[in-house]
This record gives C-alpha cells, structure tokens and sequence, in this order.
C-alpha cells in the first residue's frame, strides 16, 4: 500500500532540473538540488502564496520574487518576519532515488506558536493566519482569551489593546459567521500587539508570603503614586481582596484620567470572566502603573471653578456614607425623573439628586444605570455643530457610566457609589455640548426589516449620522428582532479599522442597550452609539484585506495572477 506521507523522486531528475514540483495529497511540494543538498518545501510562500517555483537560490537561501522574502532551505526559518516561517520537510537519499517525509505536525501547537510571534513583532498577516487556524482546529474563546492575555501581560503592562480585544471577545458572544469572528479577533488582537511592540518589559515583583494589611497598604502606596510598593502589596492579594482594593483606589480620587482607569478595570474583570479568577494578581498588577499615576479630577480646574464640584461631591457622599445600601429598582417614572434631574443645568441638584435616592432604598446599582442613560443622551444629543474632538468628551462620560454599572452588577460597594457622585460631576461638565440638542427621531417609516438594515450599514459607513439615528429608532420601535440590529452595528463595527474609542462605544451602547430593557428609553443607547461610529466612519479598512488575504491562503487560493 503506498504510503501518503512519502514522496519519491529520481536524484537525477531533481539535479537535472534543479527544482521539480510533486503534488501529493493536494498539496505542492518544491524539491531543490542545491550545492550538492536536496530540500523540501511547501511550493506556495507563506507570506502570500507565491508559487516558489519562480524564485532564486542563492548560497543556501530561497528568495521569493514577489515581496523578496528569504527563507533558510535547511529549516524554513525566514530572515523577513514578516513573511512568516516556510513549511519544509525531511529528505534523505536512498538508493539515487530522494525520499521526502511529510512530518506530523500538531496544527494547534505550530499556531499558537505563530500567533505568539505575531503579536510579538506585530505582524497583522500572520495573527490573521493563526488565528484562521486555531479556530479551524477548535480553540475556545476562552482559550484563546488566555493565550493571548497571560502572554501579553507577563512582561508587559495593561494597555488599550486589551480593552478592545476584551470587548471583541464581548461582542463575539453574538453568533456572527466565522469570516467575521475572524476579522472581530484580529482587531482586538493587532491592537494588542501594536501597544506592546518594542516597548520596554516589565518585571513584576514576588508576593509576599505573610501580611494582614495589604488593603491599607495598598491604597497609601497608590495615594502616594509609588508603583512598584503597590505593585507588590496588589500581587499579593487574594482575588477578592485584589478586586476591593482596586475599586477602593479606583474611586479615591475623581474620575481618574477621563474615567478611562474605571474602565480599565471594569475590562480586567470581564476578562477574568473569561480566563479564569486565578490569574487576577497578574491582570491586576498590570494596571498599577496608570493607577498610580493617572490624572486625579479634582486638581483640575474645571472641576473648581466657577463652581466647586469637589466641595459639593464630597459633602454628598459624606451624607451618603452613613446609609444603607437600597434594593429597591427604579420605576419607569422614578428613572425619567431621575434623568432629568441628572441632565439639569444646576450644579448641586444633580448631586443631592442621588443622595435622595439612595436615602429613598433605590440599589445603586439602578442609580448607576440611570446614569447611564443619562450619559447616552449626553451622547445621542451631541450636535454636529460641536468641535470633532468633543465627540471624546462626551464619550468618556458614556463608557465610565457602563464600566460603572457594570463593575455594580458585580458587587455593591460604597467605593462605587463615590463612582456615582464622580460620573454626575463630570456629567454635569459635559452639559454645554448638547447646546442646542440634536434631535432625537421620532418618525416611523413603512420599510421592511431587511430594508432598515440595508439603509443602516450604508449610513454607518459613509457618515450619514442623523440617518443612521433615524433608522436604528424606526427598527427597534416596530420590534423587530433585536440581534440582526446589534450584529449589523458589529459588523459596521468590524469592516474598519477599530479604534479604542469605536470599540468602546459599540460595547458600551450594547450593553446599556440590554440593562436597560424595561425602560422605555433603552433604544438611546444605541442611538448614540451609532451617531458615534457614523462620524468615525470610514475608515482605511485595512484589517478586512488582512483577512481576506489570509482566508484565501488557507483555502489555498492563488491572490496573484
């Protein structure tokens, strides 16, 4: 019986001709007569596919014509990381006859192998190819949420990249097809490795083996913005001990540079969902760093002047201190009044606004939820009329809010409710940028489902705003189905070139979007979501021909001609 993993080719033949081409099993494979040395390779360039065939030897190196790749015939290894590694196989000579061995390789190993490499040297086209891979041989999400995080954070510190890919794997919970999966973990994954790449590592300390006060310590070392004290006092915290201590800090001082630290850490628990809680000292030591060194709102002087907002928050949350956390759920009336009483123009009723709330047993956590709201109106009313760059503004409000509500679903803290008075103050200061208001729409069309989305992917991707607005209102007001709405503001999500802020928006939109079911506002959130990633919209779309690339490769498509 003839044995599938061995080729065989005359030795004459092969130095004759210099190379010969076999296929077996469908797959190319290039036999070089070099100097005296026979070699085995894949024919097709695994940068691009280049068929090698066509390409030059010299002194031991095979050079691909296309992008001038060069690879070491012994082993493949290529001298352009960016080509990526050239498969080869074992030959020996028998009886003037060259024997090639098709080497069993574990599939899954060799890509994560590869992904590591990418994101190491941040190469978007071979993360793209491991990433095809991994999820062709069956890796969770999780697994993959894992791989890519402990790798990352054991020699370097939490960035923005993190975020998003937190958030892709977020948004990968709804069932997109794998074309999209695939593009979605390549956002979040190059982000990763563009924050990393040739940056300076970080050596994080041992734990301590025996301490009671690590809290206290702790939350002095970040006051006093000494990183590496606070670095190993976090390190050395039990899971939920880490988690306290880092809200407890978190909150300390106002609305920590533009609430992106809030958020931060609201992602490092999402993604120990995801990971597992046994990894939090590492994912928690990683944000110490911009903890401690953050910019504190209340030095800022805004917050002082005309009006002391850090006079007027502190003396609420000294009346709030001594009550009781409620249980209570706001009613549909009581969240209207609620959020109007936050958007006022006034700078202390906003303030004892919550106070009465929490005096009246409402949960915080339904507090913080009507902040959100609020803080989606602050977004969906943003006039165009506004400087660009002010779209940030009110975007930082609406991400700390859900970070917010989301860190409450977790637990109930009173560290959180000082996030509450926080997030209001600078809600407040956010109030000129909705003057005059957008408006909101409130007309119905007679289209059909597949007319609306048809109409909203457009309007996403060419900076139609009140257009995009208009139709996620006249989907969602005649109820129809939820989940098309939200995966075609993914895929308009994922089509360009994500960003921080894109990617933020879209997650935090969703999720108010959900919590706020019941209410009869909950389609705000996602009103401003897409008016957001309209005016960010198009972009260069370079990650959707990273991955069109890399899918064909892997069906073994030619891209030349």
């Amino acid at each position: 019986m003839e044995d599938l993993r061995i080729i065989t080719v005359p030795l004459k033949e092969v130095k004759d001709k210099g190379t010969v081409v076999v296929n077996k099993n469908g797959i190319n494979v290039l036999i070089i007569y070099d100097k005296g040395n026979v070699y085995a390779c894949d024919i097709r360039c695994p940068h691009m596919g280049y068929p090698l065939s066509k390409g030059t030897i010299r002194d031991g190196i095979l050079i691909c014509h296309w992008h001038h790749a060069r690879f070491n015939l012994e082993d493949g290894g290529t001298f352009d990381l960016w080509a990526d590694d050239l498969t080869t196989y074992e030959t020996k000579i028998v009886n003037d006859k060259v024997i090639v061995n098709f080497k069993e390789r574990d599939v899954k190993a060799h890509a994560v192998k590869r992904l590591r490499k990418g994101i190491d040297h941040d190469i978007d086209l071979v993360i793209a190819k491991s990433i095809i891979d991994l999820l062709n041989n069956g890796i969770s999400l999780n697994d993959l949420a894992k791989e890519v995080s402990i790798h990352v954070l054991r020699d370097h510190e939490w960035n923005s990249g993190l975020n998003i890919f937190t958030i892709i794997l977020n948004l990968l919970n709804y069932d997109l097809e794998l074309e999209w999966k695939i593009l979605g973990l390549l956002h979040g994954i190059k982000n990763v490795s563009s924050q990393i790449f040739e940056r300076p590592k970080v050596i994080y300390p041992e734990p301590l083996e025996n301490a009671d006060n690590l809290k206290n310590w702790f939350r002095d070392f970040i006051e006093g913005r000494e990183v590496n004290p606070a670095r190993r006092a976090i390190i050395s915290m039990r899971s939920e001990d880490g988690l306290d201590a880092m809200v407890a800090s978190v909150t300390d001082h106002f609305f920590l540079d533009e609430g992106h630290i809030l958020d931060h850490l609201n992602k490092e628990t999402e993604l120990l969902d995801k990971i597992g809680w046994d990894n939090s000292r590492l994912i928690f030591a990683s944000l110490i760093s911009q903890l401690a060194n953050a910019m504190r709102h209340e030095e800022d002087p805004k917050w002082r002047i005309p009006d002391d907002l850090v006079s007027i928050i502190n003396s609420e949350i000294s009346k709030a201190q001594d009550m009781k956390i409620g249980k209570e759920r706001l009613d549909q009336k009581e969240m209207d009044n609620l959020v109007n009483c936050l958007l006022q123009d006034d700078p202390k009723k906003p303030f004892e606004c919550v106070t009465q709330a929490i005096a009246s047993n409402v949960s915080p956590k339904y507090l913080s939820l009507a902040l959100g709201l609020a803080s989606a109106y602050r977004e969906a009313r943003f006039h165009t009329q506004n400087d660009f760059s002010d779209w940030e503004t009110v975007h930082h409000q609406f991400v700390y809010s859900n970070a917010l509500y989301r860190l409450f679903e977790r637990k109930e803290s009173f560290y959180l409710i000082r996030g509450i008075y926080h997030g209001v103050g600078n809600l407040y200061l956010t109030r000129f940028l909705n003057i005059p208001p957008a408006r909101l729409p409130k007309e119905r069309t007679s289209r059909n489902e597949e007319e609306i989305i048809k109409s909203l992917s457009e309007a996403i991707g060419s900076k139609r705003i009140e257009e995009a607005s208009l139709d996620v209102y006249d989907y969602l007001v005649r109820e129809f189905p939820e989940d098309t709405l939200i995966k075609t503001i993914i895929r308009s999500l994922f089509i360009e070139d994500v960003s921080f802020h894109t990617a933020q928006t879209v997650d935090a939109g969703i999720s108010l979007f959900n919590a706020l079911k019941g209410y009869d506002e909950n389609y705000v959130p996602l009103i401003a979501t897409v008016r957001y990633l309209s005016a960010h919209s198009p972009t260069n779309r370079r990650s959707k021909i990273t991955v069109d690339v890399a899918i064909k490769l892997s069906k073994g498509e030619a891209l030349y001609t």
